[in-house]
């Protein structure tokens, strides 16, 4: 599933960087078809990529299930950089990051704002759908 494979992402990401990156599970799983899955675990390489190449040296990476919606949370927690910066636009990542979203059906926001609680730079949100593709 989905939550599992970011979890993997991360413990990966921290291992080859040698940074930290805390993946913090609040949901079990999240429903959603195989093909949107794969689209927002390649919008989570394209944003550990764009993290690995910043000066940040702590990532705090969150999934969460708030009623029909999959929400992933992200945050560098030192703050070397801000998060316009490591999430810059001008970055070919950038790019890959935006299409994965889009072809998941996801909304994204950036910038330092709070969710539940919780300082992100980064908010994916897509809704919960059921396990079968459909055509």
């Amino acid at each position: 599933g989905l939550v599992s494979s970011i979890s993997n992402l991360c413990r990966r990401y921290a291992r080859l960087t040698g940074r930290l990156v805390c993946f913090v599970e609040r949901a079990e799983e999240c429903p959603m078809p195989e093909l949107q899955q794969l689209c927002l675990y390649r919008a989570m390489q394209a944003a550990l990529k764009m993290f690995a190449d910043s000066d940040n040296d702590m990532m705090i990476v969150s999934c969460d299930r708030i009623g029909d919606r999959n929400v992933i949370i992200v945050r560098c927690v030192d703050k070397r950089v801000s998060s316009a910066q490591w999430l810059s636009v001008e970055k070919p990542e950038f790019a890959a990051f935006e299409s994965w979203c889009n072809m998941a059906g996801a909304e994204t926001e950036i910038g330092t704002m709070h969710y539940r609680g919780f300082p992100c730079d980064l908010i994916i949100t897509v809704a919960a759908g059921d396990k079968e593709q459909t055509t």
